[in-house]
């Protein structure tokens, strides 16, 4: 019924069409670790820092996908709780 909508109505073939234009992306935080200077102890440290990722191959099976938004709520959590702590 999608097939026969987009190809009737917009000249569209779903099959044609690329992963993330049937799925959407996925865009979140990640955390990495860098090497960093602490000034006023004057060493060298381990920071994590955040950076803004965009995933254009969103898993196609229910269990794959899950495991990946669990994975991104329970880093969610533990950052919040670190944040709560500092």
């Amino acid at each position: 019924m999608k097939n026969e909508y987009l190809f009737n109505n917009h000249g569209i073939y779903f099959d044609k069409l690329t992963d993330w234009q049937k799925r959407g992306i996925g865009i979140y935080f990640m955390d990495y670790e860098k090497d960093g200077y602490n000034p006023i102890t004057k060493q060298k440290v381990q920071v994590v820092r955040r950076k803004l990722n965009v995933n254009l191959e969103l898993p196609r099976q229910n269990y794959e996908y899950s495991k990946l938004i669990a994975k991104l709520y329970d880093n969610m959590i533990v950052n919040s709780k670190i944040k709560e702590i500092t």
